[in-house]
């Protein structure tokens, strides 16, 4: 039904400075903008076959003034790279600041084996370079998914396409039954422990699921009794079959209101279903 993360909404309070950032230091290919249909100013850029889509919105507080006083849904994803010293060194002579140098992590983090670095963007979200390098042949399909990914856009620049997205739940059930269950997405890693030597909550869970050569990372976190809205203000996922969408999500009981591209700007000429996750963050499915 769903074949790859189509956008990201990313609500920013200085559109400018981030124009500067994404456009110019990071150099995504732009794709236009526009405002949407509350008169809020957008920008649009391609990450592989995927957008980021930057909403101007000076009420939106810098993910900066959030980080360690609230837990967001979704608190950073990742740039998914081929050859991550190349790139690293790259941004670096465009004066991106970077908080750690490429490092690999240890097999069991999260879902696969990566090399990574983390830098922060002018609203202080967090941003990852990713590179997939874990050797197990069980993760051979999702490696190769991610190969695909970044050969599907003629101009990626240096990325390929959104390599994770990483968020956070109060209630696990409830979100891996709507990407799992729901949306049919391939749970493809599931476990209740992290990595040897970390520890965790009693009840943690954490999760990744498939949409291409994105994955969409979940884990439970019990610390935080609810989560705060932050920068990341919705997901979209695309469909080649929006007539059968429909009628999936409506037989399993998804309330979903349909859009067309006039009323969507973030999906011109495309029709739209847009719904809620269990935490209340926007997701929509476009065709």
């Amino acid at each position: 039904m769903l074949t790859q993360l189509s956008h990201v909404v990313m609500a920013v309070p200085d559109l400018e400075s981030c124009l500067e950032f994404y456009g110019k230091s990071l150099g995504l290919p732009d794709s236009g903008g526009g405002t949407d249909v509350s008169g809020k100013a957008f920008r649009r850029y391609g990450i592989g076959p995927s957008d980021l889509i930057l909403l101007e919105d000076p009420t939106a507080e810098p993910y900066a003034r959030l980080a360690g006083r609230v837990r967001t849904e979704v608190d950073h994803f990742a740039l998914y790279v081929e050859d991550l010293d190349t790139v690293f060194e790259t941004l670096q002579g465009r004066g991106i600041p970077f908080r750690d140098r490429p490092h690999t992590t240890e097999l069991g983090h999260r879902n696969m084996q990566r090399s990574l670095v983390s830098f922060e963007d002018p609203n202080g979200f967090t941003l990852q370079l990713s590179q997939t390098v874990d050797p197990r042949p069980h993760l051979m399909t999702r490696k190769e998914a991610k190969k695909s990914m970044a050969g599907q856009a003629p101009d990626t620049g240096l990325f390929g396409g959104i390599d994770h997205v990483s968020s956070y739940c109060t209630d696990y059930k409830a979100n891996r039954t709507l990407y799992r269950d729901i949306l049919g997405l391939d749970e493809f890693f599931y476990s209740t422990t992290r990595e040897e030597s970390v520890e965790v909550a009693t009840g943690f869970e954490q999760g990744a699921f498939a949409i291409g050569g994105t994955d969409i990372e979940l884990a439970s976190d019990s610390e935080w009794q609810h989560l705060a809205q932050g920068p990341i203000r919705g997901l979209g996922f695309h469909t080649d079959r929006i007539e059968q969408a429909i009628d999936i999500l409506s037989s399993r009981g998804v309330s979903f209101a349909e859009t067309t591209g006039d009323r969507m700007p973030f999906n011109p000429g495309q029709n739209t279903l847009e719904f809620n996750s269990p935490g209340g963050m926007p997701l929509y499915i476009a065709q």
